[in-house]
């Protein structure tokens, strides 16, 4: 039996959610260099900076959120 199967819907949900955000961040971050690089370069910085700090932001709450192991 696999750890996932122990665990509750909803943290399987949240687990799925924050894949989905971090795969989004991931998209940005492409976006905003491709976008820099072909169309606009404050586009893309704009872009690749909400990335970034979407990143960070994301970061905090996993690890605020984590258990800890005593």
């Amino acid at each position: 039996m696999t750890a996932v199967a122990n665990l509750s819907l909803r943290t399987r949900r949240l687990r799925a959610w924050i894949v989905l955000a971090w795969l989004v961040l991931a998209v940005l971050l492409i976006a905003g260099v491709v976008v820099g690089l072909a169309v606009s370069g404050l586009a893309g910085v704009i872009i690749f900076g909400v990335g970034t700090i979407g990143f960070l932001v994301l970061g905090a709450i996993v690890f605020m959120f984590m258990p800890r192991r005593s």
